[in-house]
């Protein structure tokens, strides 16, 4: 049986990193004491935003020591694994209470959630919600600033109570109930030097 080290000379892109098939061959379920580190696997069709934040959690903290390793894979794939066989205590409690409460620092967590939905807002429903208006309130010419256009989502999206729910590495919302909940002549008659009837 090969080692870690041999393995990370071998096969890594990085200092701690292997990549998935290396883990699934050689690593997983033998006598060397690595094992996954529960909470901290994604891929772009799996896992959280709690996922994330963990996984990041150990980035930053762990990231040169020697009892943690970054699983690296196909379609985003990420994880952490660790030395079972750790002396360290500190270590060893964090991961142990991943079973117990799966997020290992809430206001990473926050973070993470907050970039997801700016980078969901930016590349989905900032769309969806400008389109949704048009053809709603068929004025086919609006123009609006983006910053306003968040402003109004917002605006409504805490009207209606209406949350981000995680779903596979990414959030999600009922954007069509926010649409049909917008105000037709408030809109207009706020954005009236944005709009063109």
């Amino acid at each position: 049986m090969m080692t870690i080290k041999e393995l990370q000379d071998m096969y890594a892109d990085g200092y701690n990193t292997v990549s998935m098939s290396v883990w699934n061959v050689y690593l997983a379920d033998n006598d060397q004491g690595w094992i996954e580190v529960p909470e901290t696997f994604s891929s772009d069709g799996s896992g959280s935003d709690v996922t994330i934040a963990n996984y990041r959690y150990f980035r930053e903290k762990y990231n040169n020591s020697p009892d943690v390793r970054f699983i690296s894979g196909s379609m985003s794939t990420q994880g952490v694994v660790y030395n079972s066989n750790t002396d360290n205590i500190t270590l060893s409690e964090i991961v142990d209470s991943l079973t117990e409460y799966p997020v290992i620092d809430d206001e990473l967590l926050a973070e993470v959630t907050l970039e997801l939905i700016d980078e969901v807002w930016e590349s989905v429903y900032s769309h969806d919600f400008k389109n949704g208006l048009i053809e709603r309130f068929e004025v086919w010419d609006i123009e609006i600033s983006d910053e306003n256009l968040m402003s109004e989502f917002d605006t409504v999206r805490e009207e209606l109570n209406e949350e981000w729910v995680n779903y596979q590495n990414s959030m999600q919302i009922d954007i069509q109930a926010i649409i049909d909940a917008v105000n037709r002549n408030q809109f207009l008659a706020t954005y009236v030097t944005e709009v063109n009837i």
